[in-house]
């Protein structure tokens, strides 16, 4: 059995108090929430517009076995690159 974090207490939803900073915005990912506080935080230090990025995996280990498993699915390997002579 799964044992739930329970030291995650959810922040107050945030919305830019005047004019948006244009030069900052705040994008982010949580599955159990710990990143959508940090995010609201720091949205709240530069008056910044935020913006979630969802996700269609289950908030479970079967979602979260899912999308780790997709993840690695997509890695590549980088290309190995070789240095060319000059021809000056």
């Amino acid at each position: 059995m799964a044992v739930k974090d329970q030291t995650y207490v959810p922040s107050i939803p945030y919305a830019p108090l005047s004019e948006p900073n244009r030069d900052v915005a705040v994008v982010y990912y949580s599955r159990s929430g710990h990143s959508e506080a940090a995010a609201r935080e720091i949205a709240r230090m530069f008056n910044a517009p935020i913006t979630r990025i969802d996700a269609d995996y289950p908030r479970s280990f079967a979602g979260q076995a899912k999308a780790a498993s997709d993840a690695t699915a997509r890695v590549r390997t980088t290309p190995r690159l070789t240095r060319k002579q000059s021809t000056l």
